[in-house]
């Protein structure tokens, strides 16, 4: 429900405050993946990495750290950023296949990205990710 303040003017935008109509439930409705009885097929595993980068929030983080990977031909299949208190986090999940170095490479060319931003960046494989926090 949404309200309005008791000495702001009536906005238009603001008076609904009932449930959503039922025209938007089914376009909601439509927007949700169908639900298929064939599993995905398994392709090739793809060679999965975590990436987390954490320091001072400061402008050119994310162009950097994506433009070194982009140098050696990375691919993000996911990212989460937040800035928390002034502190830059964030977690990338990228696709190490068609990378032109190995994870030691990448690793070693992150940590001069780092230094050279301020930020701490760190790489591991996601199946060492997985096995250190599964219960």
């Amino acid at each position: 429900m949404i309200r309005e303040k008791k000495d702001s003017p009536p906005s238009p935008r603001l008076r609904w405050t009932g449930p959503p109509s039922r025209s938007v439930a089914k376009a909601l409705e439509r927007r949700r993946p169908k639900a298929t009885a064939d599993p995905p097929k398994a392709g090739k595993p793809k060679d999965l990495a975590i990436i987390t980068i954490i320091g001072k929030d400061r402008t050119g983080v994310v162009a950097h750290v994506s433009q070194a990977l982009y140098e050696e031909n990375v691919n993000i299949e996911d990212i989460s950023q937040t800035v928390m208190e002034g502190n830059f986090v964030m977690v990338i999940l990228v696709d190490l296949e068609n990378a032109e170095k190995d994870i030691s490479g990448l690793r070693k060319k992150l940590e001069k990205v780092g230094e050279k931003i301020g930020q701490q960046i760190q790489i591991q494989n996601e199946k060492i990710f997985e096995s250190m926090h599964r219960v």
